[in-house]
């Protein structure tokens, strides 16, 4: 995810239309005035706006024949396959943006990926919709299942954090030993070079933090990474 940051995406996703733009293009390609008129928009504010997304990477324009015989028209499809993952809640804040565009199936949808690849080969066009139609509910409760577990992981997650953030605050007066925690805890990485560049703390102001934390026993055990 080199080519796109966080920042850059949030700000394109947050204006509405930019959003709806997006749900046109990724059943298919679409031009300029045929998003104004679909989306009730003047053709000037959506030039702007895929200039936004195409800054971005989010979408891709290319010069299209036109159909009813005139000049060649610029049209616009979707490029990008992101997922971003965003928990906010009293004891949690975690935001995750995953690429799906090239993965390895685990063995777990082996299965499903061999159903998709049978369906791939059906020549009758109507029986290979209907087949593929089939195929998406399949999936879409797969994904609906994995959604409700994970719903009531974050909340037995939220409730762990809860208690040990105010553990942490009973434990050390110190707002840095205190931030040094906070990040062990919710990451379980106790690399002395992680914590620092994480929270852009010299390692050694981290480094005496930690060794304070150890003769006080508030931590058990740590690395230097």
């Amino acid at each position: 995810m080199a080519d796109i940051s966080l920042d850059e995406l949030l700000y394109a996703l947050e204006n509405p239309t930019r959003r709806r733009i997006l749900e046109k293009l990724a059943s298919e390609t679409h031009y300029p005035l045929q998003l104004s008129k679909e989306l009730n928009v003047s053709q000037q504010a959506i030039m702007k706006h895929l200039k936004v997304l195409e800054d971005v990477n989010l979408v891709e324009s290319y010069e299209e024949k036109s159909d009813i015989g005139g000049p060649p028209r610029k049209s616009y499809v979707s490029t990008k396959s992101i997922s971003i993952k965003i928990d906010i809640g009293p004891n949690t804040f975690d935001i995750d943006l995953n690429s799906f565009e090239e993965t390895s199936i685990e063995k777990t949808y082996k299965k499903l990926e061999k159903q998709f690849n049978s369906i791939s080969n059906i020549s009758n066009e109507k029986n290979k919709l209907y087949n593929i139609t089939n195929f998406l509910n399949e999936i879409n409760q797969e994904l609906g299942e994995l959604d409700h577990r994970r719903s009531q992981l974050l909340f037995l997650r939220q409730q762990a954090l809860r208690d040990a953030n105010q553990l942490i605050m009973d434990l050390c007066n110190d707002y840095l030993e205190r931030r040094v925690l906070y990040y062990v805890i919710k990451s379980n990485d106790y690399s002395l070079t992680a914590i620092s560049e994480t929270l852009d703390m010299r390692e050694k102001v981290v480094e005496q933090l930690v060794s304070n934390m150890l003769k006080r026993k508030i931590i058990l055990d740590f690395n230097d990474g």
